[in-house]
């Protein structure tokens, strides 16, 4: 499925010049300048795989993974009501299920990210050096 949210942006801006000067019929000179802005707030995408500590900053303060991955994961959201999905078509006209955040899993979800964060800070104290 695609998340809807105000974590799935992406902005991307693109400048080009490219010139040529002929200095004498033996001689030309060129140039290309390209600048290229890009921006994004969304959902990770591709490998989760990518080495021990990000596996471990994913993994919830409790160390229960069992219900985070698809599908289950979606469906105890959903369940909750803390998503609701809705069908759709992408720009390629594919069919694909739309999440959406309701308020209480806005709620929960800062509820979570605090626990985590008390975790987090918690395991920084004791790993600062003395």
């Amino acid at each position: 499925g695609y998340l809807r949210g105000p974590n799935n942006k992406y902005n991307r801006a693109t400048i080009r010049l490219k010139g040529t000067q002929q200095i004498n019929s033996k001689f030309k000179i060129g140039g290309n300048l390209s600048y290229i802005d890009t921006r994004g707030k969304f959902v990770q995408k591709g490998s989760n795989l990518s080495g021990v500590m990000l596996g471990a900053l994913r993994t919830p303060p409790n160390f229960n993974n069992e219900d985070t991955y698809l599908p289950n994961g979606l469906q105890r959201l959903l369940i909750k009501a803390w998503l609701v999905g809705e069908w759709g078509r992408t720009a390629e006209n594919r069919r694909a299920r739309y999440y959406t955040i309701t308020a209480a899993g806005q709620k929960q979800l800062a509820h979570e990210v605090a626990s985590y964060r008390r975790v987090a800070h918690a395991i920084g104290t004791i790993l600062r050096p003395a």
